[in-house]
């Protein structure tokens, strides 16, 4: 399989995580199941398989991997939004999407028009400005933001998962309960779901170094290390 990712414009990335392409090989087994491993994210993917037409799919956010059927010279474009941006992109409750995997979709419009848009681009090139010029206006309309959970949600991120969910509490400024309760409206998932999730990410370590510890090194931690 060959998969990377691109940054999305700018003034989307506050919203949006990353993009992301994956091709399958034309040496590939006839419906070869690929994992998709959780991220904790919302997606919207765009998929050109070698025959057959173009469709779109939403993925939820997920606590476990999810399972493609891939044929040979299948090409799929991908929008992987941060874990707290999905759901007001959307104008939907993360937790309404949890664990879903939604193929073909059918809403909201711009969703399914972005993810065939993007299925039919042959480049990265091509994928990023369909993307970036598609993504504008929904972002641009989404709700707004709960900047205590993207506090939280920088804090694993930074950590690799490797922090106590009573300290991240602290360190954002509620109580362990309170946490709970707004991580989950923005995100459909807990804090130690999201955490998990972050210990599982094998290539985190490497991009980010040794790991803070305390809610002071993650505070001080670059912007750029951070990639949901």
């Amino acid at each position: 399989m060959h998969y990377f990712e691109f940054d999305p414009a700018p003034p989307l990335a506050e919203h949006v995580a990353r993009y992301w392409g994956l091709t399958a090989p034309v040496r590939l087994s006839a419906g070869h199941a690929h994992q998709l491993p959780p991220d904790g994210c919302i997606a919207i993917i765009g998929t050109r398989p070698a025959t057959g037409e173009s469709r779109a799919a939403l993925v939820g956010p997920r606590a476990e991997a999810l399972t493609l059927t891939l044929n040979p010279g299948d090409r799929l474009w991908g929008v992987r939004f941060w874990p707290d941006a999905g759901g007001a992109v959307l104008h939907e409750e993360p937790r309404r999407l949890h664990g879903h995997f939604v193929s073909p979709l059918t809403e909201p419009a711009w969703a399914v028009e972005l993810a065939l848009a993007l299925a039919g681009c042959a480049d990265e090139a091509a994928a990023a400005r369909v993307a970036d010029e598609r993504l504008a206006a929904p972002v641009a309309a989404a709700g707004p933001l709960d900047a205590v959970v993207r506090n939280a949600v920088r804090g694993l991120i930074v950590t690799n998962g490797d922090m106590e969910i009573a300290e991240l509490a602290r360190g954002v400024g509620l109580g362990l309960r309170q946490l709970e309760r707004r991580f989950g409206a923005a995100t459909g998932l807990s804090p130690l779901q999201y955490a998990r999730m972050r210990k599982m990410r094998p290539a985190l370590p490497h991009l980010l170094g040794q790991a803070p510890r305390s809610w002071d090194d993650v505070a001080r931690a670059p912007a750029a290390a951070v990639r949901p």
